[in-house]
């Protein structure tokens, strides 16, 4: 092989490393944007967060950012998807959703996503302003959000079918309606001032007349 067609040859192979290389740096600053914008909505909130504070947090300029992001709200978005996706996947590690009466685990699910959600805010209470704004302005974001959760309720509805201990018509439909019955209580201190306590005391009758539902005819 001539000199030529070789240095042609690994300048070929050389472009895909470029472009790997190039896609790494990209994701690594996309990645700071996010955890300096995290930091600065925690403590800030939505509204009093500037641009210029999250570049000052990654050492970047405002104009350089805007070439990974095209606004602050898709900042936002990227965040709480980021943050809310990560949560999910832990609770769905952390829970034996496989083992065990389905009953108990939909019980387990639904109880656990309040103690999270719960505890989110109340470390971190300026996220509420985040997620208000977010699911004003970027409505896609908070459905991909409850459709990724939504798999886990099916996946147990399904289960207590095929065991014949839940009467579910349409997984995918009750999987819906148990979300929308339970929305008061994800992300709770957006929509009621009461404590944990009295939450769990209330999350607890909607499961049991949820479950009321889903059992086994016959059985009351």
């Amino acid at each position: 092989m001539s000199a030529s067609r070789q240095n042609s040859t690994a300048s070929q192979n050389d472009e895909p490393l470029a472009g790997r290389a190039e896609g790494h740096r990209i994701a690594a600053t996309r990645q700071a944007i996010l955890h300096a914008a995290d930091r600065q909505f925690a403590r800030f909130g939505y509204t009093k967060t500037a641009i210029a504070d999250i570049a000052a947090g990654c050492a970047m300029s405002p104009p350089n950012l805007y070439n990974f992001f095209p606004a602050k709200i898709d900042i936002a978005a990227a965040v709480v998807e980021q943050r809310l996706s990560a949560l999910i996947a832990d609770q769905k590690q952390n829970l034996e959703i496989r083992q065990g009466p389905a009953a108990d685990c939909l019980r387990t699910w639904l109880m656990t996503e309040l103690e999270v959600t719960y505890r989110l805010i109340e470390s971190h209470p300026m996220y509420l302003t985040l997620l208000d704004r977010v699911g004003r302005d970027r409505p896609a974001v908070a459905n991909r959000l409850l459709a990724v959760s939504r798999t886990a309720l099916e996946e147990i509805l399904a289960r207590g079918k095929a065991e014949g201990d839940l009467q579910v018509e349409n997984i995918g439909d009750s999987a819906e309606a148990i979300q929308i019955a339970m929305l008061k209580f994800r992300f709770p201190q957006g929509i009621t001032g009461l404590g944990l306590e009295d939450l769990r005391r209330e999350a607890s009758l909607v499961i049991d007349h949820l479950l009321s539902g889903l059992g086994p005819r016959g059985v009351e």
